[in-house]
């Protein structure tokens, strides 16, 4: 049994309101599915520090010295809280990608080869509203993750016949914010690498944004 990695550095890494975000979905879709009965210690244990970070969060807009530390500490308390949450789930996930991308983690990539050639155009593993206003989360996945530099996001709202600039995003797990409410919104990415390495763009996806 090969042992699925989680991309841990992609939610240590991520700034305060996505790391909130992030948290906040991993823990809604684990608790709202059967398929992680099993871990429901695991899950439930999420529930203190992840509320303690969100009031930090909270209190920290008064920029006071304080409630900036508060927020730092609280931080550094939920972090070692999803790290097991992750590693409880790559044990019982026993090699199932999907269990671990269901439960709002994205698959740690291998480096792989050193490319020198035409970038692929990444695969949109998953896309999917966050449950806030205007947001969605995406989960991408690049071939040869170390020419990557960035990746470009674009958006369309009639089938495809037009484009608009969306953001540029580095990671290949991150949340989109500011969408306006649409039943029917289609997505697609292309990766950015050094020079003027450009992938082709994904095969479009179809995604509703509350």
């Amino acid at each position: 049994m090969e042992i699925k990695k989680i991309a841990r550095l992609e939610y240590r890494r991520a700034r305060q309101g996505e790391l909130l975000a992030f948290t906040d979905n991993v823990y809604r879709l684990m608790k709202a599915s059967d398929d992680y009965a099993p871990l429901a210690a695991r899950i439930d244990a999420l529930t203190m520090p992840l509320e303690q970070y969100r009031a930090s969060l909270l209190a920290a807009r008064n920029r006071g010295i304080s409630q900036v530390l508060a927020k730092n500490i609280a931080r550094n308390v939920l972090i070692p809280y999803i790290d097991d949450t992750a590693t409880d789930l790559e044990i019982f996930a026993k090699g199932n990608i999907q269990l671990i991308i269901n439960a709002g983690f994205s698959i740690q990539q291998n480096s792989g080869p050193r490319f020198k050639g035409i970038l692929p155009a990444p695969e949109i593993v998953r896309v999917y509203s966050t449950g806030k206003k205007g947001e969605l989360r995406v989960i991408l996945s690049d071939a040869f993750p170390n020419a990557v530099r960035t990746h470009a996001i674009e958006f369309s709202f009639d089938g495809a016949v037009n484009w608009k600039n969306g953001e540029y995003h580095n990671a290949r797990s991150f949340v989109i914010t500011g969408l306006p409410r649409v039943d029917n919104i289609l997505m697609h990415v292309r990766s950015i690498g050094n020079g003027f390495n450009k992938s082709e763009w994904s095969e479009p996806v179809s995604v509703t944004v509350l």
